[in-house]
């Protein structure tokens, strides 16, 4: 049974972090039924963190077909959330993509492979369509990519989440992480404590302070 930990009671789940992964996290866990704290140690898509402002990109030109097909699912979700809330959370721009780092024609292959429109042109053609830019390489193009609106995605899957029944604690900076038993304890730097089932850790860049 979702949110069901085998003893007769719900589970509760604590997710650090109200960035992009941690509000997803405690959407999806909070809908189906468990108990979620989120500690977020400044506040839901916080400068401090990545997940902010309002052009994150959403791009499909990687070099392993997994993160594309990662990235292709995702976009059926994004899109499923805009429908669901009326929220506009990604804005469709096209990606280019050259340069001997990003190498282009190896992208393109795993585009095809995947089944992602794209266009691979030469660096004359790619000038004549943009031509405020330089080239010195192939240029790939996917008209799929976008941007995504990270603060307005952060506090809609969080307001979703509030909605199932999730708790939100900002300025909560967690210093330690300790296994209790079958659970887990997570103490604040000014001591606060909350145990849970499972600690879902999406601190991002401050996963190295934990």
């Amino acid at each position: 049974m979702a949110g069901s930990t085998g003893r007769g009671r719900a589970s509760h789940h604590v997710v650090i972090g109200a960035g992009l992964a941690g509000a997803a996290t405690a959407w999806q866990l909070a809908s189906r039924g468990h108990e979620v704290t989120v500690l977020e140690r400044d506040r839901p898509a916080s400068m401090l963190g990545s997940s902010h402002g309002s052009a994150r990109i959403l791009r499909y030109a990687y070099d392993d077909p997994f993160y594309v097909r990662l990235v292709r699912d995702a976009r059926v979700l994004w899109d499923r959330l805009e429908r669901t809330t009326g929220a506009r959370l990604v804005t469709p721009t096209g990606s280019v993509d050259s340069g001997l780092v990003r190498r282009p024609a190896e992208l393109a292959r795993v585009l095809e492979r995947v089944g992602i429109e794209h266009e691979l042109m030469g660096a004359r053609e790619a000038e004549d369509r943009w031509p405020e830019m330089a080239f010195d390489s192939d240029v790939l193009f996917h008209p799929a990519a976008g941007v995504v609106d990270a603060e307005t995605a952060v506090r809609t899957m969080l307001d979703l989440a509030v909605a199932h029944g999730a708790v939100v604690h900002e300025g909560w900076e967690v210093a330690s992480v300790e296994r209790v038993g079958a659970g887990f304890a997570v103490t604040s730097d000014d001591g606060r404590r909350i145990e849970g089932d499972s600690v879902v850790v999406g601190a991002g860049a401050w996963l190295p302070e934990l």
